[in-house]
């Protein structure tokens, strides 16, 4: 007897080799923001940018670095660069966005970044994500999934590991691995 998950599965591995896909893992959350500097299917490096070209940033964290928010210096938009409980292996795949997985306080307040040097806030942002790649999300995560919780596309979310730089606009002062963060 045919087993349907067999079929979908090979058809999803014809369709990586065959067809033209996404081989650059930015997650989606970060799709807009993300300036590619260098990259493969494992490994991405590039300049976060707000959506009004601007590179300049406010830093607000929560939980430790879990949670990470940027504001705009230039148009003041608001967006999420890393939430552990959302992003990543273990937020993407492992918690599904279900609530009741998530470990950080919701409830803590966010702490502006401040330069260890001048104790300025605004800072330029670097992100570098690394990915096992698609054939490893495709084994770990649509092998076996019957209820068809995740498709091929989804694989760029389910990065092993996150790293942040950030250099310091007035002082230039960098700060490497400022977040280093295995999600996997």
């Amino acid at each position: 007897m045919v087993n349907l998950n067999d079929i979908r599965i090979f058809i999803i591995r014809h369709i990586t080799k065959h067809i033209m896909i996404r081989k650059i893992p930015i997650p989606t959350h970060l799709k807009k923001y993300f300036v590619l500097k260098e990259g493969n299917e494992f490994n991405i490096k590039g300049n976060i940018i707000c959506t009004c070209k601007n590179y300049i940033f406010n830093i607000f964290t929560s939980n430790d670095k879990h949670i990470i928010n940027l504001k705009c210096v230039n148009c003041e938009k608001e967006f999420n660069i890393l939430d552990s409980d959302k992003h990543g292996w273990q937020g993407f795949v492992a918690n599904q966005g279900m609530e009741e997985f998530y470990t950080c306080d919701r409830t803590e307040p966010f702490i502006i970044e401040k330069c260890q040097k001048c104790f300025k806030d605004e800072f330029f942002v670097e992100v570098y994500i690394s990915s096992q790649g698609i054939e490893d999300f495709i084994m770990e995560c649509l092998e076996d999934d019957e209820e068809n919780k995740f498709s091929l596309k989804d694989w760029v979310d389910a990065f092993e590991c996150i790293i942040i730089n950030i250099k310091c606009k007035n002082c230039d002062n960098y700060n490497k691995d400022w977040v280093a963060l295995e999600t996997m």
